[in-house]
Parts: structure tokens; sequence; C-alpha cells
């Protein structure tokens, strides 16, 4: 189950919380010691806070936050009323019916806590209980991770109130079963804090009764203490532990000791309990919608529901509200996501010019018809119904076809132009899954854009698959079955209106058998698929039945050896293999293709019993495939150092069956299809991969596929990465899939069709504060930049900020030009409070960079 979101102002009124109810004193015992006199400078906060300059350069915080050692048992710290007390001072008059006076270095030990003062009062009653304790002068409470300074302080036991007057504080932002992993040894006496710490003062802090405390005029921050860059400030701040819920009033953020932003009223959870409140603002700025400013707020509506509301303004539209739902129960969750825009005044002016820019082309008219009136939902579902059936929806619909364009919604690419409206139910045992499935989408045709073609439906698809492994005597049994009506919703010219059934059965049987020195396994199935259409071409059958076995036999030898490289033993390994199909040429040119397309040519097709996806085409063959293996493996570790292999598939019979239902172009899938390998030779190309691993640091890995007798490469990658340390990356790579970026008006057969690209991406710190981050992606086929973007990122001890800019791919339009748009991100993080920014640059950089952990999304703890 997903987890739901915390709020990010927590960690500020956690932490006061622990200022006002952190220390109880039950079961005390006095013992009269003479102590080391300690002396704690008092002419900084710094000091006071115990606060140590450091010079090491990687430091971004130039020093850190100490603490004593309060407990070396290792035996967990319990609460302040199951723990014994001892009370120590250099002297004391002490009376078993009235007040007990202690000075000089008085401390209170309790197991994992330590409290200090110069003086203390302890009150009894007539009966001689404990009534009460006063501190002063330099008053320090200790836990870990965890100090608190006052004046005085004054703790009534029976009445169960304190006071504290001038107090500062700080404390490790972590629950305080973490608190401790965040010190670190750094002498017998003395550990150092490494963790993000927040501190702040406070003019007094009372607690009127259990569990309800009042701060007045308290600070917040987790920068260092002698350079404070912001800072938040409360006049009052009330906290209600009964009900984890806590109020400030007067709340304003500093930043360089200038008010920024002010808060009349707050309210905010004591917990990870997750509370209703406003959350911190969105902003942005880009071409298409101006200056952006969001406020979002969070209804905490149940332990299990919650929704986010959130108005947006974008200057050169309107005002768009959002809407997000989400809910967890024991079965199932998801979200529902909603956004509504009224009277756009962007669009509203994009519609009256598009006419003269773009006529004639195809969804002028639906655009002119559209509202201007901009809408989207979004609708996630998973349930699990029993131990046996799940269930799940995805479903996206927008207003019009330029919506993602114009909000960036999902990433913009033509991908985007395809919605999808599903919903599924499943079964599954031990030996069988059963499907059932219906599909549609919403397909966006702007006109800006390059047209592509309407998916069909699956109004519905109904699949039941078996698999029985070692069922008797070693053979194995596997059954295919499926149902799926398919209806179309064409654009004229474009798609053939040709909707229809279709339902397949294919029973398998195999024998596997396996040695320590190679594998044997022969497999036989038996397709048999019927098509009963609507609207089929004329002179073609509209009921046809094809019927064909499918024979593959897979065999494999193992040989190794021991070598020794660079005083290393290492294992290597020869496998060669052997791949036998066959399945008859069937007649396929009557039949509809609803859902087939070419698979790109890479080593993992010479074992693969279709040269297409899914089964509108069943590939004939009589061929076998030869592939050759090779690994070196370390011996001690087991890690593999390198591998190789390299294979190539001789056609006995060239195979006929083609994707077009035009068979007078013999060679139309192979100037058209995405990676397609030629069929007119008795030999495929040659398809090899390999990676290497040369040392912990840098590794690389391609695969390539050449055809000797058309001398042309069908695909190609290679992709090489040093990474000596987290987010220390830089990788670079290319990519080569023949017809793999077909362009309108471009002739077939052209190297401008075939995808062809190269890219680097990089995170890199330059010093403890400065790091570069960046992605550029060249197409070298159209000769022009695909995508590049470039940024920095600024980080010290309490803020952290980043802006990347640069220019991405938008679309093609329909006249084939590649459309770009300019893209600027900022985002600003206040470590210990939250962020602030578009958070749509983190999942760019997330994708693109390999390996990388954005520090914007995980902004709890830092290491100093």
């Amino acid at each position: 189950m997903k987890k739901f979101y915390k709020n990010n102002k927590q960690n500020l009124f956690i932490t006061l919380g622990l200022l006002a109810c952190t220390l109880g004193l039950p079961h005390i015992s006095l013992a009269h010691t003479k102590a080391k006199n300690r002396k704690i400078p008092k002419n900084s906060i710094s000091k006071e806070l115990e606060w140590v300059i450091s010079n090491d350069p990687d430091n971004i915080c130039h020093g850190y936050f100490v603490q004593p050692v309060l407990d070396a048992s290792g035996e967990p710290i319990l609460p302040p009323k199951f723990s014994s007390t001892e009370i120590h001072a250099d002297s004391g008059a002490f009376s078993q019916t009235s007040a007990s006076k202690l000075s000089g270095d008085v401390t209170v030990l309790q197991p994992g806590r330590r409290l200090t003062a110069n003086n203390a009062i302890l009150y009894r009653t007539k009966g001689g209980k404990y009534k009460a304790l006063f501190l002063s002068g330099d008053v320090r409470a200790y836990e870990p991770g965890q100090l608190f300074i006052a004046k005085t302080a004054y703790y009534n036991f029976l009445e169960k109130t304190s006071k504290l007057n001038d107090v500062k504080y700080r404390v490790v932002l972590a629950s305080p079963n973490d608190a401790a992993s965040h010190l670190s040894p750094l002498n017998k006496n003395q550990k150092k804090i490494t963790g993000t710490v927040a501190w702040g003062q406070a003019q007094d802090v009372k607690q009127l009764k259990p569990k309800h405390s009042e701060l007045t005029e308290a600070t917040y921050t987790t920068c260092a203490p002698d350079a404070a860059v912001w800072k938040l400030i409360s006049s009052k701040i009330r906290l209600n532990k009964e009900t984890d819920v806590g109020t400030a009033q007067n709340v304003r953020l500093n930043v360089l000791d200038v008010p920024v932003l002010y808060w009349p009223y707050l309210n905010f959870p004591l917990s990870k309990k997750r509370k209703s409140g406003f959350l911190f603002p969105i902003l942005g700025h880009n071409n298409k919608s101006g200056y952006i400013f969001g406020l979002p707020y969070y209804w905490n509506i149940a332990p299990n529901y919650d929704d986010t509301i959130t108005p947006t303004v974008y200057s050169k539209r309107g005002v768009m509200f959002t809407n997000q739902f989400r809910y967890l129960t024991d079965r199932s969750y998801g979200e529902i996501i909603g956004s509504f825009l009224p009277n756009d005044r962007e669009f509203k002016e994009f519609k009256s010019t598009a006419a003269q820019k773009y006529p004639g082309q195809y969804g002028l008219n639906d655009l002119l018809k559209s509202s201007k009136n901009r809408y989207s939902f979004i609708w996630r579902d998973n349930t699990a119904i029993d131990q046996n059936w799940t269930s799940n929806i995805d479903y996206a619909k927008v207003s019009d076809d330029y919506y993602f364009q114009d909000f960036g919604d999902i990433p913009e690419s033509i991908a985007a132009n395809q919605l999808l409206q599903q919903a599924q139910i499943q079964y599954h045992d031990e030996h069988w899954i059963f499907t059932g499935l219906v599909q549609s989408y919403q397909t966006l045709h702007p006109v800006n854009r390059q047209l592509v073609t309407n998916p069909y439906k699956r109004l519905p698809q109904l699949s039941l698959d078996g698999n029985f492994p070692d069922a008797w005597k070693g053979f194995n049994f596997t059954w295919k079955s499926q149902g799926t009506y398919f209806d179309s919703a064409p654009i004229p010219g474009v798609t053939p209106n040709i909707n229809g059934g279709r339902f397949e059965v294919r029973p398998g049987i195999s024998y596997p058998v396996n040695w320590i020195w190679g594998f044997f396994e022969p497999q036989i199935q038996y397709d048999a698929t019927y098509y009963g259409l609507k609207n089929q071409i004329p002179n073609k059958p509209s009921n046809i039945t094809r019927t064909l076995p499918i024979i593959d036999v897979h065999s494999g030898l193992y040989f190794d050896r021991d070598i020794n490289l660079f005083n290393t033993t290492y294992e290597q390994t020869l496998e060669p293999e052997l791949y036998y199909l066959y399945v008859p040429y069937r007649k396929q040119n009557n039949i509809p293709n609803f859902d087939s397309g070419i698979i790109p040519f890479t080593y993992s097709q010479l074992f693969a019993n279709n040269r297409f996806s899914s089964i509108d085409r069943i590939a004939d063959a009589n061929q076998v495939s030869f592939a050759l293996t090779t690994r070196i493996i370390n011996n001690d570790t087991g890690d593999q150092k390198f591998r190789f292999s390299i294979g190539d598939i001789y056609y006995f019979k060239k195979p006929e069956v083609q994707l077009s239902n035009q068979p007078s172009y013999r060679d139309f899938d192979f100037l058209t299809g995405l990676g397609a390998a030629p069929i007119d030779e008795h030999f495929s190309p040659i398809a090899a991969l390999a990676t290497y691993n040369l040392n912990p640091v840098w590794s690389a890995n391609g695969g390539y596929a050449w055809d000797p007798n058309k001398h042309q490469s069908i695909t190609g990658s290679f992709y090489l990465s040093y990474t000596p340390a987290p987010n220390h990356i830089l990788d670079f790579g290319y990519s080569y899939i023949r017809n793999g970026d077909i362009i309108n008006n471009v002739p077939l057969g052209s190297y401008k069709n075939n995808l062809n690209q190269f890219n680097v991406d990089s995170a890199w710190p330059i010093n403890s504060h400065w790091s570069v981050v960046g992605i550029f992606n060249y197409n070298i086929s159209q000769k022009h930049p695909q995508t590049y973007m470039a940024g920095f990122e600024y980080n010290t001890c309490c803020i952290r900020a980043r802006f990347v800019g640069g220019r991405t791919f938008s679309n093609v339009n329909q006249l084939g030009n590649y459309q770009m748009h300019n893209a600027f991100y900022f985002q600003l993080q206040l470590k210990g409070l939250g962020n602030i920014g578009n958070n749509s640059i983190s999942n760019i950089l997330t994708s693109n960079i390999n390996g990388y952990v954005d520090p914007f999304q995980n902004n709890s703890f830092m290491n100093i």
C-alpha cells in the first residue's frame, strides 16, 4: 500500500513540543558529591549551544554541535517516570519537611539524561513528599541529540506543571528512536552530531496542565548559529499533546532578518499524524502560461482519506482549481485528480489565430469548436478483492487536444497524445491466471503536432493462461487463450475501419532436460485463431480461421576454466547455444492488424518464436540460431566482470509473412518497420551484446545488430558510466534504431527516419556547496539538439537552491517540423521546513540521469 504524504511543517512544532515537555523527575535520591567545575562560555549563542567551528572544507555548515556522552550502557532510554533519578551538588542544606537548597554544579542524572544548574531548591510537602523543583543559573537539559538551556526552570510534580524562562534549544530532526543514530564518537566524553539540527529561542515555556504547553516569542531555524540565513518566529504557540494539535499566532518567515512571509494563524500536527493546513506555495513561470502561483490546502479527512485542494493563478490564463483525493483501505488504494480552469484567456487567443496558422490541418474543426473552459480528470485504483482476485483502474480524460501542451501534467512528447482509459480484473492461483480487460484511449490530435493514428479499443479482452511445470514425468504443460473485441475510431484515409472479434487458444508441451554441463528443451505449441470481422475490406472474408504448430528446440553447453588476471582468480565460461524454430507458412493478408508490430532486431530476437508482437501476425520460420556467450566471473565474490554474446540466424527458408497487407512490396516492412531486419537473405543480421564492469566506478554495456548483406546497422546502443560516489555521475550514451524516428514527408528508407542520437548526462559536485546537473541529447539524423538542459545546485547548512534551464523537444507538427520550447525551473529548500518551487524538474532529472538521487525529495537529514 502507498504511504500518505506528511505535512512538511511538522518538524518545527514537534521540536518545540519536545522543548515544552522533555523532562520529569520522579523517584529522586540525593547525593552530596564534589564535581569538577564546568565553565560554559556565554559570549554568544553559538558557544551556549556548544557549537564547534570546523575548517574541514567538506563541512558545509563550517562547524558542528557536540553532545556529552550521557550513557555508555547501551540500554534503551526509558520515559522519566520509569527511571530512577539522582541529584548531585557541591554543597547543600537538606530538610525532610521543608525546602532543600543545593548549590554548586547541581547535576540531575537519569539513564541517558542529564540536567545541570548552578543552584536548585527542592520543595517537599508537609508529609515529606517531593512537591517541586526550582533551578537557576545556566539550566541545561541533555538527551540524545537534544539540548535545552534556560535561565530558570520550575517543575511542580504534584500539579504536573512547569515554567522555563529565557530558553534556548537545539534538537536533531529525528524521531526519539532515531536521534541517537545521529551521534558519532568524538572522544570518550563527547559525541559529534551529524544530523540536521534545529535550534532556536523562546521567551518562556509553560506547561499549564498535563499535556498542554505554551511558548512565547519562539524562533526556529536549521542554519548554523553564527549564520542564520532564515528563521521562523511566532508570538505564541500552544501545544496540546492530548489531541496532538498545536496552534501558532503571528508566524513570519525572515530571510536575512527581512520578513518575506506571514501567517496570522496556523494549526499543525505534533506527531507524524497528518494534519489539515496550508502547504508551501507553488511558484513558477513559463512562456505558455506566464507567472504561476499556487497555494495548496491539505485536508486530513480521516486516517485513510485525504484531499489536497490547490487554486493556481496563471497570469496569462486565469485561475485553475485542482483537487487530489486519495484513499487507502485494507484492500485498495488510489487517487482521483481533477482540474478545472474556466475561461482560459490564452487558449481563447490561440483559437482565434488557428485558422490562419493551420489552414486545412486535421483537427482544426475540433479546435474551433472546443470550449475555453479547460479540465482534466484522472482516476487510479488498485484493489485486492481477496487472495486470488485483484482489480485496477487507470482512467484519464482532458477537455481538449491541447491540455497537456499547455499545462504539462505529463511529459510533453508524442506519447502524451494517447490517454489510457482502462479497467482490469484478474484472478490468479498456483496454475491459472484469468484477466478481464476493458481498454480505450482518448487520442489527441493537435493541429500543431504530427498526426497519430487512433489505437483500437478492447471492448472487452478476456484471457486465461495456465502453467503446469513438471506435470507428468518431467513434461511441462502450458495453456494460453484470449478473446478480444476490437473497435476503432478511425481517421479518414489513415486507419481502416475494420472492427471485430479475435479468439485464440494455444496449448503447449515441453520437456526440459538439464545437466551440469548443458541443457536441452524441446517444445511444441499449437495456435488456433479465429476472426469474426465487421466492415471488412471488399472481396475479403469476414470470418477467418488460422491454425499452425510452433515447434522449437533450445539447447546449449557449458564449459568453464579458471584464469588469473592481474593477480585475481576468475572463472571464464564458454556457452554455445542452438535454437531451432519451425512455424509453417499461413497466408495472413486477409487478417487485419489490430495490435501487431515489428520487434526491433536485437540479440534477444535470436531466441524469439515470433518476429512480430502480438498474434495478428505469426511469422513463418524454418531457421536455426547460433549463439556464443563468454563470461568472466570473480571466484571470490561471484560478481560478473565481463560478458560478451554474439549470434546469428540461418533461414533454411526465407520468411514470407509480412506486417503489411501489401504483398507486392516485399521490402515494405524493412523500409518502415521499427528496427526491422531484412528477410530476403539466408542469414539474419549479426547481433551482439556486451557488458564490462571495469571496477566499481566504471562500467560499460551495449548491443549491436549489423546486416552484412545490406551493409547496414539495424539497431545499436552503447552506454558508458562513471560513478565514483553517490550523485557523482557522468554517463555517455548512444542509441540507433533503423526507422525509429519516421517523419512525415520523408522518403522511405531515408537515414532521416532513423533514431540516431547521442546523449550525455551528469550530476557532479564542484565543491561542498556547489554542484552541477546537465542533460544533453543530440539527434544526429535531424542534425539538431533534442534536449539540452543545465543547471546548478547550491547547498548550505540550512538551505538548498537549484536552477535548471534549457530547451526541450515539444512535438513534431503536421508538416514534420520539430518544435522546441524553453524551460526554466527553480527550487528552494529550507531544510527542516519544506520546498518552494516547481517539483517537475525533480522527475526530469531522476528519469534522465541514471542513479541520480534527488536531495529535494528527501530533506529530512544531512551529513556534515
